[in-house]
C-alpha cells in the first residue's frame, strides 16, 4: 500500500495596515518620527511588504492593503513599525505577531493591538482570510501584489475591506472599490 499524503489547500490571506498610534518619537530632536510598517509571514521572511513613509508624525495612517498567498504551514504575521532615516540606521518603534489561528477565530479581525518591545505605542490592521483569487478593481488590474514588490498602492480611505466569517474560504471580495 502506497504512503498516504496530504497536500494543504493554498488560501490568501489580505492585510491592511490601517494605522499606528502613539508610537515613541526615537531619537529625533523634533520629537516626531518618518514612520513606515512592514509585515511578512513568520515562515517566510524574504516576502516582505511595506507601506510608504509618513513624515513628522507619532500617528502614521496608512490604510494600505497587502495579500500573502499562503501554503498552509504558515503560523503567522510578523509586523515591525520603524522611523526612518536618511543618514543613520532606520530605528525599530516596536513590532507584533498574530497568529493566523487568531485571525481564523476571531469575527471582525479587526486587530489594535499594543506594540510589543516598546514602552509606547499601538498598531491597526485588519486581516482576512480567503481561499478565493483577489478580484480586479475598477482599471481592471490585480489587486494582489507580485511577492517581489515590497510597496503597495495606497486604498481610499472609505474602501471596504473584505472580512473573513472566521474559517477559511468564508471571506467576501468586494467586486469594486468604493470611493466616498
Amino acid at each position: 500500500i502506497p504512503p498516504v499524503t496530504f497536500r494543504l489547500m493554498p488560501y490568501t490571506v489580505a492585510v491592511q495596515v490601517v494605522e499606528a498610534t502613539s508610537l515613541s518619537p526615537g531619537q529625533r530632536s523634533n520629537g516626531l518620527c518618518d514612520a513606515y510598517a512592514n509585515v511578512r509571514l513568520a515562515n517566510n521572511p524574504r516576502v516582505k511588504k511595506r507601506t510608504r513613509i509618513v513624515e513628522k508624525t507619532l500617528n502614521p495612517n496608512w490604510n494600505e492593503r497587502f495579500y500573502f498567498t499562503c501554503d498552509g504551514t504558515d503560523t503567522s504575521l510578523i509586523f515591525h513599525v520603524w522611523d526612518y532615516h536618511t543618514v543613520m540606521a532606520n530605528q525599530r518603534l516596536g513590532e507584533l505577531e498574530i497568529p493566523l489561528s487568531d485571525v481564523q477565530h476571531a469575527g471582525d479581525n479587526n486587530f489594535k493591538l499594543p506594540l510589543q518591545r516598546v514602552a509606547q505605542g499601538q498598531l491597526h490592521v485588519k486581516i482576512a482570510i480567503t481561499n478565493d483569487e483577489p478580484t480586479l478593481d475598477k482599471e481592471g488590474a490585480e489587486q494582489e501584489s507580485s511577492e517581489s514588490s515590497e510597496e503597495e498602492e495606497l486604498l481610499p480611505a472609505s474602501s471596504s475591506f473584505p472580512y473573513s466569517t472566521g474559517g477559511r474560504g468564508s471571506g467576501s471580495w468586494p467586486d469594486s472599490q468604493e470611493t466616498g
